[in-house]
């Protein structure tokens, strides 16, 4: 059907079928030049094998009303409309039980969508194309309930979005391909990615989301961006599994941060990661702030280049679960920072992993700043290294910077095939000749007669005392140190000095830092501390420090947060305190302070008392 010879846009069809037992048909029909394309206000109709083309509106408005349990329609082509392909919209504002079904249809080059489904009911759009849209390949705002199905259709070259949804209750798509959206937004001194996934939910019941067997390829726009946002009700079912994301960039952002004690349920699983690149950021990332239950298992990463691979984030308010992360493969990928990234105090576990930083001196598992309470447990794992004095390089926890929170990795695999392990534990202080680690029985470090190289980190626990002989060398590699909760001895009864310096004047070690939960004091006596970025931290008066000196710190040298607020005194019996670049003694709370036998020199302030300090 097509317009007269003036060749002017005739009005279309508008039917308005009964709602009776009769039907109207609609079979094997072209329409094309009208000013409203085919307008159905009541589904009491059958469509089948229909084309809606170069309409001046939609090619096809269809109201789905609830009088009518399913409808089903195919092969619909709706196609180079100056507004969208295909719109599917509600009658009235409840929810109905509406199954509404979209076959083999085809919305290519419209002007704003291919799709738009404003239905609230379950819509299900199956073995469609739907390619080259301006605004969107399938747009669907569902406000008062319903459900979206997607399923074995190609979705490609639409400039922003494939999909860009605002769902309540569900939403799956399966068995798709889904290519080529390389929208980028170009301004004069920079430029920015929309994802060309984009998922808001938009409601307050449960629900969830499937994304299965579908390949995302050649997809320059960011990837898959789910957004729950803060005020939603109802926990977050998100399943991801068995997924395949080629020639792409960010591939898949999950934010879950609800003001409620809502949890978040995920599965990303088995999927297949290859060649994406995101320079700019982290090549999937998560924000979780209430944990119910995530497992990232059995996923692999080849050939991928980010600045970070995964990064999980968020705030914690309240988690029942944990965050598993364990059987992935990421065997060939470039990440200038880190493969992993734990920049959160959820519960995680990193475990049974094969992973391989093609940056070879780049972490591969990033820990958060340090709290006490917190550990990452990361053991069996292959880290694509042999000893734990290269491990301990890559492994960006506690044991190499004392500023991280501590990560067990030890025990781990020296093979790619996870047979061969090093089935020593974090409390062995020699593994493979490395020194340190955490220190879980009363422990006495050897005496030798060369300088001990420390490489990983010491972490006291609380109720154990760790013994330092009198006149070792104790040498730190750069920012590893000593954290005490329970009780650190330095032997006295000879002049010389037991000395804890750096590994070389080129690096500084962190320090020490004392926050003892035993009432049993820490002795300091005849101890040369040198070469630090914090000096001696004692965040408690449970220590006694005699005959010492402290030297060349980057920061103050003596830090002390008393533990009586109305009197304190110190008498340090000859202790000298030099060459500090910023206090000599710096105290972190007020009262009144008595100090003696201390020699300060060449610090910027020798003593100053500053309540609002953090230690």
């Amino acid at each position: 059907m097509k317009p007269d010879a003036s060749e002017k846009p005739w009005r279309g069809l508008d039917i308005k079928s009964s709602r009776g037992n009769f039907k109207s048909k609609l079979e094997y029909l072209a329409v094309t030049n009208t000013t409203s394309g085919i307008h159905i206000s009541s589904m009491n109709t059958y469509i089948h094998n229909v084309t809606s083309v170069y309409s001046a509106s939609n090619g096809f408005t269809l109201y789905v009303n609830s009088n009518i349990s399913d409808v089903t329609i195919s092969e619909l082509n709706a196609s180079n409309n100056m507004k969208s392909g295909i719109e599917s919209v509600t009658e009235g504002y409840q929810m109905n039980e509406t199954v509404f079904e979209v076959n083999k249809c085809t919305a290519n080059e419209n002007k704003i969508h291919g799709i738009v489904i404003k239905a609230n009911a379950s819509v299900v759009i199956s073995k469609c194309k739907i390619e080259g849209n301006t605004e969107s390949g399938i747009y669907v705002y569902q406000e008062f309930g319903g459900r979206i199905t997607i399923s074995s259709s190609n979705i490609s070259r639409n400039v922003k979005y494939a999909i860009k949804e605002y769902f309540t209750e569900e939403f799956v798509v399966d068995s798709c391909i889904i290519s080529d959206h390389t929208y980028r937004r170009f301004s004069i001194y920079s430029f920015y990615r929309i994802s060309y996934v984009y998922l808001e939910r938009n409601g307050n019941s449960k629900f969830q989301v499937k994304i299965l067997n579908t390949v995302f390829k050649d997809n320059i726009n960011d990837g898959i961006h789910i957004l729950f946002g803060r005020a939603n009700f109802g926990d977050c079912m998100l399943q991801v599994e068995n997924n395949t994301f080629i020639n792409g960039n960010k591939t898949i952002g999950i934010y879950f941060n609800s003001y409620y004690e809502n949890m978040a349920f995920v599965n990303i699983v088995r999927n297949l990661f290859v060649n994406n690149s995101n320079t700019y950021g982290a090549l999937l990332e998560f924000q979780f702030q209430n944990v119910g239950d995530v497992k990232f298992e059995k996923n692999t990463f080849d050939g991928n280049v980010a600045k970070t691979t995964i990064l999980f984030t968020g705030h914690v308010r309240h988690s029942i679960g944990t965050i598993a992360i364990q059987n992935n493969f990421i065997i060939g990928d470039w990440a200038t920072e880190t493969l992993i990234d734990l920049n959160s105090f959820q519960p995680v576990t990193v475990t049974n992993n094969h992973l391989k930083n093609l940056n070879s001196d780049v972490c591969v598992l990033r820990a958060p700043t340090f709290r006490e309470s917190f550990e990452i447990d990361a053991t069996f794992n292959y880290w694509g290294k042999t000893v734990v004095t290269e491990i301990v390089e890559i492994v960006c926890g506690f044991e190499r910077d004392m500023d991280k929170s501590f990560v067990n990795y030890i025990p781990f695999y020296t093979d790619d095939n996870r047979k061969q392990l090093v089935s020593s534990t974090q409390n062995n202080f020699d593994v493979q000749g490395t020194f340190g680690g955490e220190i879980t029985t009363n422990f006495t470090i050897p005496m030798i007669a060369e300088p001990i190289i420390i490489s990983r980190a010491l972490f006291v626990r609380p109720g154990h005392v760790l013994t330092i002989p009198a006149g070792a060398v104790l040498r730190f590699k750069e920012s590893r140190g000593i954290y005490i909760q329970g009780v650190l001895k330095i032997s006295t009864g000879i002049s010389e000095f037991t000395t804890l310096t750096s590994i070389n004047d080129a690096v500084f070690w962190n320090g020490i830092v004392l926050k003892s939960t035993s009432n049993e004091y820490s002795t300091f006596n005849n101890v040369h501390i040198a070469h630090t970025m914090k000096g001696f931290t004692a965040i408690s008066n449970k220590f006694e420090m005699r005959r010492s000196l402290i030297s060349n710190s980057r920061a103050s040298c003596l830090t002390v947060k008393p533990d009586d607020s109305i009197v304190n005194t110190y008498d340090f019996e000859g202790t000298s305190i030099s060459d500090c670049k910023e206090n000599g003694i710096l105290f972190t709370d007020d009262g009144i302070i008595n100090v003696y036998n201390v020699n300060i020199t060449n610090a910027s302030t020798c003593i100053k008392m500053d309540e609002y300090f953090e230690a």
